[in-house]
């Protein structure tokens, strides 16, 4: 099977490689020569040979930030320095200008396709994997061909070429530990022009400087007053303060001071002892470079663990921002954004979508079809936003999409959206399942500071008005903060409403009198309902009940109403009532269970009691309203069909349900006297209810002469504020007896 490939990437130390100008060109020159003469202080004057060899590291971290390309120049520069600058040799110089080049080239070149083909195996891997290839490859060419090279010298041929090239070796590979990561990062730093920020000094540096200074003092002193064993013990001291600013500082900054603590330490040393002049006095030399070469590896390692342990806090916060099934923002990261567009007060576009199928997936499908169709739909959501917007899941079926750049742009990747998901059917479970999205979105104005929880409460609503369109379920709309008001006022009076179901007095019974307008009729009054608010004071029906009826309260109100007001009319054996049922409780069959558990009916004649259905709420299920109805009527109970006339179904109700009382809408009788086309109507349903055996009340009846033309014209009973005036049902119900 092929390996897979992937492009280099920048990382804690390896990175992609940068295009090396003129400039760039200029400086890899010079810093080599520069390179090349700080060997000199790590010289071995008598041997003229570098303890550190910083050329091998420079070289390498030049090919790791430019790719291959400097290194010739690197090796041409290296050894004009040599031969015209340092008055070497020109053919023993040779090999060790082209190993310079050859030994990073190769180096670099197996770091390239390990990184293609492998997974990166974190700062502290990836420290290890670049110095084990660059050593174990790089310096070893590299050493090879500069020992070679060395062996041409006739200063050299009597040393064994396994030592010499053992000591070539290790010069090389200090160099590649000290030096390489310093110049990889520094030459990433000015390609990317962020050397002013890579570093900018931090609060906790002063202090630190300033314990440097003192440590170098304090081993100088030491050294000065002739105490040798103090001031060695007091090197150890440099290892805690390296190991501080690794686990603190910058990559690039924790490579300078680590630099330029090793130098500082090793050309010390070597200025305080001299030239070796023996193997005991070059043997106590390599120890102290040893010390302080451990010291900037494990500085490195620790820089290296500290860079983990900062990707993974950073990876924790990221995944604290981000959903976890679809990898879209979260809730947190969406209210984070907003408040910060608030801030900026700039224009914007926050969508809401809503996708009830997904909901159903997990009930219907379950949960591992439910969350394929979720990650589907957020990859939609990703391909179709615009750039710079940010889509974030919210719930459940639920997303969201905020765009602050261009609401016009994010408004038309919105339609795009909704015709890529609307009618998507996902085949992948038992059972099909088609997607519809509703979507609204909300317009903020670049003067609007709205509150993030509010600015969400606002799309949620226009979400909740393009559910309610028939075609098309998308809507953009202005952010209008009354909206969001109002809605919190129904809300508010939803919650009054619940808490007056659960009290015997939550609410208010009135009674207004249905009064006859021939003999043989006995008069009734209808139950009317108030609502009654924390401070006493009572709401009319058309200030409650709409409300009640879009939160599916209105069943619950109806059996409220049903039970206190055959409660009271048990107590008064001359009582008539005729109480109201809306359409959604005629669906409900346990209504009739209802009635029947109620306390005191034993004295109660059913025939006194009228249940009226109004014939302007549809009956969404017609042949369960039909078996309640009867229901009813085999008890007893009466049924009257109000509102009769300003619906489109009223002659069908005429003859789907029984009715014996049938009331005329009042906008017929109101006006009746000046409408010749109202008292038509009013006329015409008078006849058709003689027909089915039903009397008539006529509603909206103010005055006497409306009354006396509908008394002359065969209405049976008339109510309106021109007959009684509601008042408390206690006070209009005759007395209980004695």
């Amino acid at each position: 099977m092929p390996h897979s490939t992937r492009a280099p990437q920048d990382s804690f130390l390896l990175c992609r490689p940068r295009n090396a100008g003129p400039l760039a060109w200029v400086l890899a020159a010079v810093a080599m020569v520069l390179a090349a003469e700080l060997s000199r202080s790590f010289a071995i004057v008598d041997r003229e040979a570098s303890l550190i060899w910083p050329p091998a590291g420079l070289a390498l971290g030049l090919a790791i930030a430019f790719g291959p390309r400097l290194l010739p120049l690197l090796a041409a520069v290296l050894y004009a320095w040599a031969v015209g600058f340092r008055g070497g040799d020109p053919l023993p110089w040779l090999l060790p200008a082209v190993g310079a080049a050859a030994g990073p080239w190769l180096a670099v070149t197996v770091l390239r396709r390990l990184e293609a083909r492998l997974e990166r195996p974190g700062p502290v891997g990836e420290l290890l994997w670049t110095y084990a290839v660059g050593i174990g490859l790089g310096v070893g060419v590299s050493s090879l061909l500069g020992t070679l090279g060395l062996r041409l010298d006739p200063d050299y041929t009597r040393f064994d070429f396994g030592h010499a090239w053992s000591v070539y070796a290790i010069a090389e590979a200090f160099g590649v530990l000290v030096f390489t990561g310093l110049t990889a990062r520094l030459g990433r730093a000015l390609a990317d022009r962020e050397l002013e920020a890579a570093l900018q000094p931090e609060p906790w540096q002063l202090p630190w400087f300033a314990g440097l200074a003192a440590l170098v003092g304090l081993e100088a002193y030491l050294a000065a007053s002739g105490a040798e064993a103090l001031a060695r013990a007091a090197t150890f001291l440099y290892f805690p303060l390296l190991a501080i600013s690794a686990g603190r500082a910058r990559p690039l900054f924790q490579d300078l001071v680590t630099a330029a603590i090793a130098v500082g330490l090793v050309s010390t040393e070597i200025a305080r002892r001299g030239a070796a002049t023996n193997g005991a006095e070059l043997h106590d030399l390599l120890e102290v470079v040893v010390l302080v070469l451990a010291f900037t590896v494990m500085a490195q390692v620790v820089a290296a663990m500290a860079e983990l342990l900062r990707r993974y806090l950073a990876a924790e916060r990221a995944n604290a921002r981000r959903d976890g099934l679809t990898g879209l923002a979260n809730e947190r990261e969406l209210d984070d954004r907003l408040g910060r567009q608030s801030e900026a007060e700039r224009p914007a576009l926050l969508a809401s979508i809503d996708i009830p199928a997904v909901r159903k997936a997990v009930d219907v499908l379950g949960l591992e079809p439910a969350n394929e169709i979720e990650e589907w739909i957020a990859d939609r959501i990703r391909e179709n936003a615009p750039a710079g917007a940010v889509p974030a899941r919210v719930g459940r079926g639920t997303y969201a999409l905020l765009d602050e750049a261009d609401p016009e742009a994010g408004a038309a990747s919105l339609e795009r959206l909704y015709d890529a998901i609307d009618g998507y059917r996902y085949r992948g479970g038992p059972l099909p399942l088609t997607l519809h999205p509703t979507i609204g979105m909300l317009r903020l104005e670049a003067s609007q500071a709205l509150p993030a929880s509010e600015t969400r409460a606002l799309a949620s609503l226009v979400t909740q008005q393009a559910r309610e369109r028939g075609d098309r379920r998308l809507l953009l709309r202005p952010a209008d903060p009354a909206e969001l008001a109002h809605e919190r006022a129904t809300l508010s009076r939803v919650e009054t409403i619940r808490a007056a179901l659960e009290r015997a007095d939550g609410f208010a019974l009135f009674g207004q009198r249905v009064e006859p307008l021939g003999e043989g009729n006995e008069p009734f009054h209808e139950v009317l309902v108030r609502l009654r608010q924390p401070d006493g004071s009572l709401l009319s029906p058309g200030e409650f009940l709409d409300v009640a009826a879009r939160f599916n309260l209105v069943p619950a109100l109806d059996r409220w109403v049903v039970a206190r007001a055959l409660a009271a009319c048990a107590a008064r054996p001359d009582c008539r009532l005729s109480i109201n049922l809306s359409g959604a409780s005629l669906s409900d069959l346990s209504l009739l269970e209802h009635i029947d558990r109620q306390p005191g009916l034993e004295g109660l004649e059913p025939g006194r009691v009228t249940f009226e259905v109004t014939e302007t709420e549809a009956i969404q299920h017609p042949e369960q309203a039909t078996r309640l109805l009867a229901g009813l009527r085999q008890r007893g109970y009466k049924v009257a069909l109000d509102d009769f006339g300003t619906g489109l179904a009223s002659f069908e109700y005429l003859k789907t349900f029984p009715f014996d009382y049938i009331k005329i809408d009042g906008s017929f009788v109101r006006d009746a006297l000046n409408s010749p086309a109202d008292r038509a109507v009013v006329e015409s349903v008078r006849q058709v209810a003689a027909v089915f055996g039903a009397r008539t009340v006529a509603e909206f009846v103010e005055d006497g002469e409306t009354r006396s033309w509908l008394a002359g014209v065969g209405v049976d009973f008339a109510q309106g504020f021109g007959i009684h005036r509601p008042a408390p049902l206690e006070e209009v119900l005759p007395a209980r007896p004695a």
